[in-house]
């Protein structure tokens, strides 16, 4: 029983597979898409070259020449197809491909990315960063699923995920637990292989770096078409010089074959015309002479007349002797053309001697078949004669056809690519297709005619590109991609990627130039770079390249044994400026800030910015503190000098914690930490000056956690209670209403004042739920009196900037007076004139719904921010609260009297009531008195007290009143 071997190869190579016959001693040979057979040996040759990277099957039926099929999907064989035409699999590393790999890594934060190409049985590595393995097996590819799905495909933690928890990646080396995947997908949608990130920690990538990842794999697929497109365009160039070669050599083998011809029939009709005699007893002879001519021959007179003809004349036009001894010669052409084209050529040979013609030759079926005919002027006997012959050209003209064919495929894809592509001759660029036209800036190819390619070329780079050049005629063969500069005629850089082959141009040495503006890629590759590694306001380093220069720093320290200095900078009061003048105003701040930290340092130096108006300089060989000491000293000074920002002239002051390296750590996080503690003792201490770090600090820091912590526990055990300050009306010297201020009962330490526990809660972020509690239970409590028989009383609520937002605070404010069942009117909310002059807009949309709930409105500390009068009119407020700083010295200092008089004076314009806090004085009373303030607070008519003894406070002095007068001052 014979057997038949298929062998398919894993690459695309010329024959797709051969099968062997042993017994027909035959071989059935596939070659892309045709089949032929080769005698048995043809084959054993391909199955023993192709041998080690084909599968082989084996069919046991004698004489079944049946092809088995590799059992795939259509889907999969057409995507195998696609990878398979990027002929990429098992080459050497590229850099291209690592230049992807590492800016992944990079951007990701990840210790491992790859560029996978995934074919049948197993997923290879065409580049890797933090991987030793170069392929896998496809059943545990991670990427295989990535493919599948042909989008981005996410896995954040391997071993809790079922389809990867046992997969041996997973839980042997390299111990992956974290995958992410975006597709690299083909012109025609397949997807062939991912760009990839791994960690081997559980994690996320945030929006921007799922979005970076997706663009880099989109350029890996441009680099890849690219790299497939310089290979096709050196085929078609090659396989255009070898049809060309083919050409010349059947023409020069064609007018060889027809001069010998033309020669020996030359020589035969001069034997006739000198021995007409002896050729008769010759005739059979010459019959066969001429009968053996590869073409037709013939004979023919000036009238028109066959004289002679071979037998090949007959069997190729189909007629027979009796009619071609009637027809004239113009009878064997079809179109007027024709005939007018072999009537002029055989009037020039009887007058010249001799013609030659090509002309399709029309046959007695009617079909036409191209022919070249030549002849010669003879004398025979009397007679004038053309004595010729005509060669069957089809095989030629199909030939000629085909080179046409190619040379149109070749022009079409030359002025189709969307690269640009040059011809250079010697130094001359004799050939531009469109899009290097358009590349250089020309319109036509006469303006590069003239052109060296030293001139298309950035000065940079000429050097360079001559070696290339020179290496390019001693190697003969394909230069890799270089990324060079070339400028265009008007000037213009464009930064490109040019590939270069040597190829024969029309038997001459050339050189084929393809390139590509990557102006655009390689700027967006830099602003990707950028903002991997820069802080986007103040263009200074952010906190990943800090964290490298701070261990650049501290190798740097090793081999010198100098000091590197850490120096963590946090603006004083900062969020005071952003409050009061705006967002917009304290950016542009940050960034005067920035250049000014930068014009203190050495260019060595590193300035960071760690976020918000957070700062790090990384300071090198560093040898003596105290010279530190005096250098961060002058900084400091530097920074307190006034900043002109927008028209504001704006004062602002630092504080500065110093670690040391080695002496305060031998670690990034570290040297960080200590600094920031340094940098908290400076605030801690004054602010406006430097820290250098010692282990107490610490303490300190920890202490500031431990209250962060405290304060989430006392949210949770309602550890907080409310006092409340009455408000008296100064005309009447009623009780109309009070303001509502938090304590906090701490277990441990017992009552806490809001100064000292209200700063960690605003920074820690847990002011909103603290703050949505003092709403509710104030509500609550006021209700209460009002069913005791207050039935008038109002309560005010301070309301933190961070509750200042239209979702949250209509929303917690229907929900504390829904439940508490207190009217709209009695509440009354106290915000600060910088919480609605930062954001007006959002400020006035905020008040005006409030407004419409019924809810009462004050601005608090009126007089110490920045207003605008035009804003404060449109604001729908009832109140203006005058800040206790303006009434404690009201009776002493004129400035503080004269503002105090002015807020009176404004709010009565504007139709307000005026209420003053912080009364503690009979002096302060009288002068508010005299000068029509509407209300006062303070602890000259009753400190804050617990609600309890608020309800007994309004009690005693109801009695009191019922029993006489309300009461007065």
């Amino acid at each position: 029983m014979s057997a038949l071997v298929f062998l398919i190869p894993v690459r695309p190579l010329p024959v797709s597979y051969a099968v062997c016959d042993h017994q027909s001693k035959l071989s059935l040979v596939m070659c892309n898409s045709s089949a032929f057979l080769a005698p048995e040996p043809l084959g054993n040759a391909l199955a023993n070259k192709w041998s080690k990277n084909q599968r082989i099957f084996t069919i046991a039926k004698r004489g079944n020449l049946k092809l088995m099929k590799s059992k795939l999907s259509a889907e999969e064989q057409l995507r195998l197809e696609d990878l398979l035409r990027y002929d990429i699999l098992d080459t050497a590393p590229e850099a291209d491909f690592d230049d992807f790999t590492t800016l992944a890594s990079n951007i990701c934060g990840t210790p491992v990315a790859v560029i996978t190409l995934l074919d049948e049985n197993r997923q290879w590595f065409k580049s890797r960063v933090g991987l030793e393995v170069s392929e896998t097996p496809r059943a545990i590819a991670f990427c295989a699923h990535t493919v599948a799905s042909g989008n981005f495909f996410v896995v954040h933690d391997a071993l809790k995920d079922p389809r990867f928890s046992d997969n041996p990646l997973v839980i042997g080396r390299p111990n992956i637990r974290f995958y992410a995947g975006a597709p690299l997908i083909t012109p025609r949608g397949y997807a062939i292989g991912t760009l990839s990130v791994v960690d081997f920690v559980p994690r996320a990538l945030t929006e921007y770096q799922e979005q970076a990842l997706r663009k880099l794999a989109r350029h890996v697929m441009v680099l890849l078409e690219l790299r497939k497109n310089v290979a096709t365009l050196t085929i078609a160039v090659n396989e255009r010089d070898r049809a060309e070669r083919e050409l010349r050599k059947i023409q020069g083998e064609l007018e060889t074959r027809v001069s010998e011809r033309s020669a020996a029939l030359a020589d035969t009709n001069a034997t006739l015309r000198g021995e007409v005699g002896e050729r008769i007893k010759e005739k059979n002879l010459s019959d066969a002479l001429i009968n053996s001519l590869p073409g037709i021959f013939y004979v023919f007179d000036d009238a028109g007349r066959f004289l002679r003809w071979n037998y090949n004349f007959g069997q190729v036009t189909g007629f027979g002797d009796e009619e071609i001894a009637r027809m004239n010669p113009l009878d064997l052409f079809g179109s007027a053309e024709d005939k007018q084209l072999i009537a002029g050529k055989v009037a020039e040979a009887f007058a010249d001697g001799y013609m030659r013609v090509e002309a399709p030759l029309r046959i007695k079926s009617g079909n036409r078949i191209p022919y070249l005919f030549n002849a010669v002027r003879v004398r025979i006997g009397e007679k004038i004669c053309l004595s010729g012959m005509g060669i069957d050209i089809t095989e030629r003209k199909l030939f000629e056809q085909s080179l046409r064919e190619a040379e149109e495929r070749y022009r079409r894809l030359i002025e189709l690519s969307p690269d640009a592509i040059f011809v250079m001759k010697g130094d001359r660029c004799t050939f531009a297709n469109k899009a290097g036209l358009q590349l250089l800036g020309a319109e036509t190819q006469d303006q590069l005619a003239e052109k060296s390619i030293l001139d298309l070329v950035h000065p940079d780079y000429r050097k360079e590109i001559m070696q290339r050049m020179r290496r390019l005629e001693q190697q003969g063969h394909q230069v890799a991609r270089l990324e060079e500069k070339f400028i265009q005629l008007d000037g213009t850089v464009v930064d490109v990627e040019v590939a270069a082959a040597p190829f024969t141009d029309h038997g001459e040495p050339a050189r084929l130039l393809v390139a590509r503006d990557i102006t655009e890629s390689r700027r967006h590759k830099e602003q990707l770079e950028r903002q991997a590694n820069y802080d986007e306001l103040t263009q200074l380093a952010n906190r990943h390249l800090l964290n490298d220069r701070i261990r650049q720093a501290m190798a740097h320290a090793d081999r010198t044994r100098a000091m590197a200095i850490v120096a963590f900078i946090d603006l004083d009061n900062f969020k005071l400026i952003n409050e009061t003048l705006g967002h917009d105003l304290g950016d542009q701040l940050l960034i005067q800030v920035a250049e000014r930290l930068k014009q203190c340092v050495r260019d060595g130096d590193t300035v960071a910015r760690h976020g918000g108006d957070e700062f790090v300089l990384v300071l090198y060989d560093q040898i003596d503190e105290e010279a530190i000491a005096a250098s961060i000293g002058r900084l400091v000074e530097r920074i307190s000098q006034p900043f002109t920002v927008s028209g504001h002239q704006l004062f602002i002051t630092c504080s500065i914690g110093l670690s040391v390296y080695p002496r305060d750590g031998h670690d990034v996080q570290t040297l960080l930490k200590h600094a920031d503690a340094a940098m908290y003792e400076a605030k801690a201490e004054g602010r406006n000056q430097f820290q250098f770090f010692i282990p107490s600090m610490n303490e300190r820091i920890r202490n500031r956690f431990t209250m962060e912590a405290k304060l989430r526990h006392a949210i949770e055990r309602k550890e907080f209670l409310l006092y409340y300050q009455p408000q008296v009306d100064l005309a009447s010297g009623e009780i109309i209403g009070t303001e509502a201020l938090i304590r906090w009962m701490d277990p441990e330490t017992g009552l806490q004042s809001p100064l000292k526990f209200i700063p960690v809660a605003e920074e820690a972020g847990l002011i909103v739920p603290i703050g949505k509690w003092v709403l509710e239970q104030a509500c609550m409590q006021n209700k209460l009196l009002q069913d005791a028989g207050y039935a008038g009383l109002t309560v005010s609520v301070n309301l933190s900037p961070r509750q200042f937002s239209p979702e949250l605070l209509v929303e917690s404010i229907q929900h504390a007076l829904k439940c508490s069942g207190l009217a709209a009117n009695f509440l009354n909310l106290e915000v600060t004139e910088s919480m609605v002059m930062n954001r007006p807009e959002e400020a006035k949309q905020i008040l005006h719904e409030l407004k419409r709930m019924g809810v009462r409105l004050a601005i608090d500390d009126f007089g110490i921010g920045y207003s605008s009068l035009s804003y404060l009119q449109r604001f729908p407020v009832d109140q203006l609260k005058i800040d206790q700083s303006f009434v404690l010295r009201v009776a002493d200092d004129p400035s503080d009297a004269a503002i105090t008089k002015a807020v009176i004076s404004l709010g009565h314009s504007l139709k307000l009531n005026v209420i003053a806090e912080g009364v503690c004085s009979e002096r302060q009373l009288t002068f508010l008195r005299e000068h029509a303030c509407d209300e006062i607070q303070g602890n000259y008519f009753c400190k804050a007290v617990p609600f309890d003894q608020l309800r007994k406070f309004l009690e005693s002095r109801q009695s009191r009143a019922s029993g006489s007068r309300p009461f007065r001052m």
